[in-house]
């Protein structure tokens, strides 16, 4: 074999032995690896992730966490696994790595140990500390978790339903941090959370973070807004201060009650029909442009109201099947209006300066009509009766410029 040959395959395999520093084996031996940040801290922070590609701004802050004297063990479940980055293999994904982590790091008895994680990753580290509390002895190290963002929620409800919290939640009694942005999708169902920690026992605490988004730590440097620049800043410093708070409060077993993870059904990928046909919750907004616009004057109309972002591509993917939908329905009582969250009129129009919008788009500012229309998701939309009362939805884009579409619409203008 030649020596350059020999070279490389020795360059290859070297950087694939030292890919991880450190690996974990769970209790089915799979393998976990782990990046770590290292630090002489008495603090250790295990922060599972769930993103693959580089997010420079995630980068920083770990770097400053690190800097701050945290020690960071990065870990990414979802490769280790050989799973893919879905909704569905996030919301499911079992304890079992987080067990493995924290009987690891308990191999260094001097450090409190804090897990970390944002949006649907929680929960899986939630059933790992559940795990880890009903085998462990009562001398753990184990601070608690810190949430960031959290979809502490079962599977995506049908639009126009009310989600429900997931049976893990109600089975800690770790001390648990959370980090909402005011200006999240999740931000009004915060108490909800908040109270089924605390009846699970959990010395639970929230931080409203003030002029954010959620992944307000994750965007573009340069596209990011004060707000979030002076948020991610300050995180380093509040780790410290929290991993100290939350070793001092007192150590609690697992829950007694048994805790059994939900069944659910996968949502539905098409117009879902209610056959109790509730009454629309209404709506009373001004568009960006600055008019009034009241459900009351589509009286009489069949209506799609249509719930969006501009942040959410799904939701922009579905723009222009809703321009021709209404193109198709010009002179009848077929209308469209949509309503966009928590949003400003100024990045309404650098938006629709880009992408034509036909039709009003009204803005939700606070959310609170998107909370009245018990929408959870987006895009998530509602087609109403003449009559004003709800008979289809979808939390999911669609072509809305179909056969099964016209269909629906004229059936309920026939009508």
């Amino acid at each position: 074999m030649p020596n350059w040959i020999l070279i490389i395959l020795l360059m290859v395999f070297s950087g694939l032995a030292t890919a991880a520093d450190l690996l974990v084996t769970d209790l089915e031996d799979n393998d976990i690896s782990v990046k770590v940040y290292p630090s002489d801290s008495e603090i250790l922070l295990i922060w599972v992730v769930d993103h693959r590609e580089r997010r420079d701004t995630f980068e920083q802050m770990l770097n400053n966490i690190n800097q701050a004297g945290i020690e960071i063990w990065r870990v990414d479940l979802l490769s280790d696994y050989f799973l893919t980055r879905s909704d569905e293999n996030q919301r499911t994904l079992s304890g079992d790595g987080v067990l493995a982590l924290i009987k690891e790091a308990h191999n260094y008895p001097h450090r409190q140990i804090l897990i970390a994680g944002y949006d649907r990753m929680p929960l899986a580290i939630l059933r790992g500390i559940r795990q880890w509390q009903e085998t462990s002895p009562k001398q753990s190290k184990l601070a608690g978790a810190v949430f960031f963002y959290p979809n502490l929620f079962g599977p995506t409800p049908l639009a126009g339903e009310d989600p429900v919290i997931d049976s893990v939640v109600e089975a800690t009694t770790v001390p648990v941090f959370i980090y909402q942005p005011d200006q999240g999708y999740q931000r009004w169902r915060i108490k909800q959370v908040m109270e089924s920690f605390w009846n699970a026992g959990s010395q639970a605490f929230v931080y409203l973070v003030p002029e954010v988004r959620d992944w307000f730590f994750m965007g573009v440097e340069d596209n990011r807004g004060q707000g979030a620049k002076e948020a991610t800043a300050r995180i380093p410093r509040q780790l410290k201060h929290l991993s100290g708070l939350m070793a001092s409060l007192p150590r609690k077993t697992a829950a007694e009650r048994e805790f059994k993870q939900k069944d659910y059904q996968p949502a539905s990928k098409d117009l879902v029909s209610f056959s109790e046909k509730p009454l629309a919750p209404g709506f009373s907004l001004t568009s960006d442009t600055g008019e009034w616009f009241s459900s009351q004057q589509y009286q009489g109309k069949v209506l799609l109201v249509n719930f969006w972002a501009t942040w959410c591509p799904p939701c922009v993917e579905e723009i222009p099947s809703l321009n021709a939908l209404l193109s198709e329905y010009l002179d009848t009582d077929f209308d469209i209006v949509s309503i966009n969250y928590r949003e400003t009129a100024k990045q309404l129009h650098q938006f629709t300066s880009k992408i034509p919008v036909n039709f009003p788009v009204l803005m939700d500012y606070d959310g609170k009509v998107s909370l009245l229309w018990k929408v959870f998701s987006f895009p998530s939309s509602f087609i109403v009766d003449k009559q004003g009362r709800v008979r289809y939805s979808i939390n999911l884009a669609i072509d809305w410029n179909s056969e099964e579409v016209h269909q629906v619409i004229n059936k309920l203008l026939n009508e």
